[in-house]
């Protein structure tokens, strides 16, 4: 991943660029599907929300500082490249105290998507608008503001206020604990809905812009960590692995859907694709519990 981010800057063209894009893409995606199979194997059902919102408050730390970075040294210079790179590697000093420990071996049972799909089409369908919607905002954001007037550094900090939230995870991990989670993911979908449709009349007002944002990734983790207790409760360890390779699968799936869209949309109805592609996946979710009943 650090290589590539190094390489990304040299390349114009657009084939090698998407390649390079491809190759940081799937490290990224390696680095977290081992990080929640480590979580999975060693954690305890009994507490694994709270170390999944734990985990996702330092993920988020990540994205909130990057674009804080950004918005000192500028977009258009090899410095935040560099930068990136380096942070990378440092990354990789947390591993060397641990190099020499053992991995404890559970039995492995596979379980293959479209069963697990299957079995859990309200919690898989939540996971996949989920990430429809924060890819798109991850994504988008920038291009969303600059085409309102907002620069591209101050856009990029929408992203960061939206990631704070996310360094708060783990008093979302007790909402979680304590509630029933089908409910927090239904009432997540229907806030996220109306607060998106706010945006277009913030944005304006960069200062009303970010609250919104915040108020955007608050409603995302809720929804996110709510997701991943209901597809860990009551599993066995053997199947851990298997169906967290299946969630993040989705959630993938959903991603790629999301800027694939979104990318169509604003191409041919300007910056209102960006917030009608959000509002339509909340909708969409709401309207399928309301229309028939989902199995958990």
């Amino acid at each position: 991943a650090a290589i590539v981010i190094l390489l990304l800057p040299f390349y114009q063209n657009f084939l090698l660029w998407f390649l390079l894009s491809f190759a940081l893409g799937t490290s990224i995606i390696s680095i977290v599907a081992l990080r929640s199979a480590w979580i999975n194997i060693t954690i305890k059902s009994k507490i694994r929300s709270m170390i999944i919102a734990v985990s996702s408050t330092f993920l988020c730390a990540g994205f909130t500082i990057g674009p804080i970075i950004v918005k000192f040294i500028g977009a258009g210079n090899y410095k935040a490249f560099a930068i990136s790179s380096l942070c990378t590697l440092l990354s990789c000093l947390v591993l060397l105290p641990i190099r020499k420990i053992e991995p404890k071996l559970i039995p492995h049972s596979k379980l293959r998507l479209a069963v697990f799909i299957k079995r859990n089409p309200k919690i898989i369908l939540a996971r996949f608008l989920t990430d429809l919607q924060f890819g798109t905002i991850i994504f988008f954001t920038v291009i969303y503001g600059m085409k309102n007037g907002i620069s591209a550094e101050n856009s990029g900090l929408l992203i960061s206020i939206f990631s704070a939230v996310g360094m708060l995870d783990f008093l979302i991990g007790f909402m979680v604990n304590r509630n029933s989670y089908q409910k927090l993911i239904l009432l997540g979908f229907a806030a996220f809905f109306i607060t998106i449709l706010v945006l277009p009349f913030a944005i304006s007002n960069y200062y009303f812009a970010g609250l919104i944002y915040l108020i955007l990734g608050w409603i995302t983790s809720l929804v996110s960590i709510a997701c991943w207790y209901g597809a860990n409760l009551n599993r066995r360890k053997s199947q851990l692995i298997s169906i967290n390779s299946s969630f993040q699968a989705v959630g993938l799936f959903g991603g790629f859907f999301g800027n694939l869209l979104t990318g169509l949309t604003m191409q041919y109805f300007g910056s209102h694709g960006f917030v009608v592609i959000i509002a339509i996946a909340s909708l969409f979710y709401l309207l399928q519990l309301h229309t028939k009943k989902i199995p958990t």
